[in-house]
């Protein structure tokens, strides 16, 4: 779990510049909506140019790139939820 966290922090270091890019438009709810969808494929993409040979590491613990991606989309969408349901009752 250590290896998936260094991923996921990687991942979401990159989504997180891109989402803050796109929040100082104003809109935090497709803030949000972006750090769930758009913004993770935004970071594999920079994950995959800038360490790209960390895979075969992530590889040899049983991760895939497919089980990576997915299990980052769960944790974003669990991260994510409360803040979109507590914006959403008080608005």
């Amino acid at each position: 779990m250590k290896a998936f966290t260094r991923y996921y922090l990687i991942v979401n270091t990159i989504n997180i510049m891109f989402c803050l890019l796109t929040a100082i438009m104003g809109n935090i709810l497709w803030t949000l909506f972006l750090f769930c969808s758009v913004g993770i494929v935004i970071g594999i993409i920079g994950f995959n140019y800038y360490y790209k040979n960390e895979y075969y590491f992530y590889y040899n613990l049983g991760y895939t790139r497919g089980k990576l991606a997915r299990m980052v989309f769960i944790f974003n969408i669990i991260l994510t939820l409360p803040f979109l349901l507590l914006i959403l009752i008080f608005s």
